[in-house]
């Protein structure tokens, strides 16, 4: 948890590490922190290439900010081929993922569900 309110209190390589042992561990929240340092250079050197599984990573697991990060990074070609289908793509899942309570079990959409 420390290395994910690290954002908010200065980050430090410390912090980097700690976000990478928790992404390790499956952490959505730890994944999707771990893919801005890489994104903004904190903790580590910039590189929107090494973000892009780690958000990948987040989405497929139902992460409603890493699939819109996602879609940010094919509308504006960051790290990957720029491609406006995976930027609305990204995006349509980000707005189901929200309304989920967590991410279907058989990787269909389950539709959306109130909070």
């Amino acid at each position: 948890s420390s290395g994910i309110n690290a954002e908010y209190g200065g980050f430090s390589f410390q912090a980097f590490e700690y976000l990478k042992i928790g992404c390790q561990k499956n952490n959505n929240d730890s994944c999707f922190f771990l893919a801005n340092a890489h994104m903004q250079g904190m903790g580590t050197e910039k590189s929107y290439s090494a973000a892009v599984p780690l958000l990948e990573q987040g989405c497929s697991r139902g992460h409603a900010r890493s699939c819109h990060n996602l879609g940010v990074l094919y509308y504006h070609g960051y790290g990957v081929e720029k491609n406006l289908d995976k930027f609305k793509e990204y995006n349509e899942r980000a707005k189901i993922f929200r309304f989920q309570k967590k991410p279907p079990e058989d990787g269909g959409s389950g539709g959306p569900t109130a909070h």
